[in-house]
């Protein structure tokens, strides 16, 4: 694997926290410039603003920086250039599925429907 990307709604909160958290445990593990990380929403509408104050400062609690990260919206070339995309609850699971390409849950999608009724 050589690229995730975490999927929320705003991207403010969830998955904004879900990559600055593994960047932190891929720096640790000497993995940082191996594996490309990165967050989206499903909607557009915080583009280009900072995660939520409150959640940057959670964040900092546990030693993890989201300050520099920014808010944007998934694209359709995000189901074929991450290796990974986790939606972060099961609505933005159906999300995900509305937005991708058809071809491109061809091979993943009875995990998806696994994890998203689990």
């Amino acid at each position: 694997m050589r690229s995730i990307l975490f999927v929320c709604l705003g991207n403010i909160c969830r998955s904004p926290t879900a990559e600055g958290l593994m960047l932190n445990h891929l720096a640790a593990a000497g993995l940082a410039n191996r594996i490309r990380v990165d967050s989206a929403g499903t909607g557009g509408w915080h583009a280009g603003e900072p995660p939520d104050r409150r959640t940057i400062a959670a964040a900092r609690k546990h030693g993890v920086d989201l300050m520099p990260l920014r808010a944007r919206q998934v694209r359709t070339a995000d189901f074929s250039d991450f290796d990974l995309i986790v939606g972060m609850d099961r609505q933005n699971v159906a999300d995900l599925r509305r937005l991708a390409p058809k071809a491109s849950w061809t091979s993943c999608a009875p995990e998806m429907d696994q994890a998203a009724s689990g």
